[in-house]
């Protein structure tokens, strides 16, 4: 199967660890409370941007996710990835 963030590592960014880790990493607790068991909602959220964003949200609990985009398929594709993404978590 197509791995998207192993293809942006290696292929756009060419760097294999985000340049925001360190500062997710040091705000997480910050991040925790402002997050955790609460609403989101992403416009353009089946975009590259946008699906990253809501992947990085999710490892912090939200209450729930709302996403908006016309792009019906790439809505489709994000719910399979981030579903999968959650099973091979588990």
């Amino acid at each position: 199967m197509f791995n998207l963030d192993k293809f942006i590592a290696e292929s756009v960014t060419f760097r294999p660890v985000s340049m925001f880790a360190a500062d997710i990493e040091a705000n997480k607790e910050t991040l925790t409370r402002e997050i955790k068991g609460k609403k989101v909602c992403v416009i353009v959220g089946a975009g590259s941007i946008g699906s990253s964003l809501i992947k990085a949200v999710l490892r912090f609990e939200p209450g729930s996710v709302v996403v908006v985009d016309l792009n019906e398929n790439g809505l489709a594709e994000l719910v399979r990835d981030v579903r999968s993404t959650k099973t091979q978590q588990e």
